[in-house]
């Protein structure tokens, strides 16, 4: 278990003797520095904490959340809404509501995603923008959490983004100022530190040559997607692969996402020997 800067650097030195786990955290919750932060401490496991900076000091909901949050709370049993409907009788249609609405909000208005949150709030019957109650799970941290974290030297701290937009959907200036307004706010209040980037959703076609070129402008010298793929020596530090654990994910269901990676990054290495050798032929 090492730090996913440490083993990235590691690796690059050829000094990985062993499958290798880092523990990562987005967005920037609370809950992760005081729930997970103590049982991290306790068996002394380094982690990565990408945040999303517009919301250090703040008690605004990222907008998954206040889409989330819209369909928890209403009272309609049911909406229509842009000529589909959306059942809202009990936790599986809501579940599955919030999964369609997420989807819509990232593809009607990738620019702001926010503002389809408004439009789904008002909708719903439900407050606009919201402030998040103090010591729910979607409460965001504050520089001084960020600070003592620092001090207790379990958590890093890398950038992921402002606003949490889709970054591929962006205009370059646009672009340019959610990439280094997180980047250089994280280095305020992280001692000039921040050599890693999470990119926001982290699908592939959620980011762009243009995002990895900024990141390289600001020094950063990796970013995590969301794609479930280990990390090899020939892995591109700029789309580097996670394997996600859920809320929801029991023991077994770990155990067995780790088991995948495991033999993921064996038949990778495999492939990559095979052909370095064919190479040399």
């Amino acid at each position: 278990m090492l730090a996913l800067d440490a083993a990235l650097a590691a690796q690059a030195r050829g000094e990985l003797e062993r499958e290798t786990v880092a523990i990562t955290f987005d967005d920037g919750y609370r809950n992760n520095l005081t729930v997970a932060g103590p049982i991290l401490e306790r068996f002394g496991f380094p982690a990565t904490l990408f945040v999303t900076t517009g919301f250090i000091d703040s008690e605004k909901l990222l907008w998954p959340n206040r889409i989330l949050q819209a369909v928890q709370r209403t009272a309609l049993t049911s909406l229509y809404w842009r000529d589909h409907d959306f059942p809202l009788v009990d936790k599986r249609d809501k579940s599955a509501a919030n999964a369609r609405l997420q989807a819509a909000a990232k593809s009607l208005s990738p620019q702001d995603p926010g503002a389809i949150a408004e439009e789904i709030e008002h909708a719903l019957e439900v407050p606009v923008n919201p402030s998040t109650a103090p010591g729910t799970d979607f409460t965001m941290v504050s520089s001084a959490e960020i600070a003592a974290a620092r001090h207790k030297g379990i958590f890093q701290f890398g950038a992921h983004t402002v606003t949490h937009p889709i970054l591929s959907a962006l205009d370059q200036k646009a672009l340019e100022t959610e990439i280094a307004g997180s980047v250089e706010s994280l280095r305020r209040l992280n001692g000039g530190e921040c050599v890693g980037f999470a990119y926001p959703n982290g699908r592939s076609q959620d980011f762009d040559a243009r995002a990895i070129a900024i990141l390289r402008k600001l020094g950063i010298n990796h970013a995590v997607a969301t794609n479930a793929q280990p990390n090899t020596a020939g892995s591109d530090a700029f789309r580097l692969g996670r394997f996600a654990i859920g809320a929801s994910d029991t023991w077994s269901i770990l155990r067995w996402k780790l088991r995948k990676a495991s033999v993921k990054s064996r038949l990778s290495r495999l492939g990559s020997n095979r052909r370095r050798s064919q190479r040399h032929l």
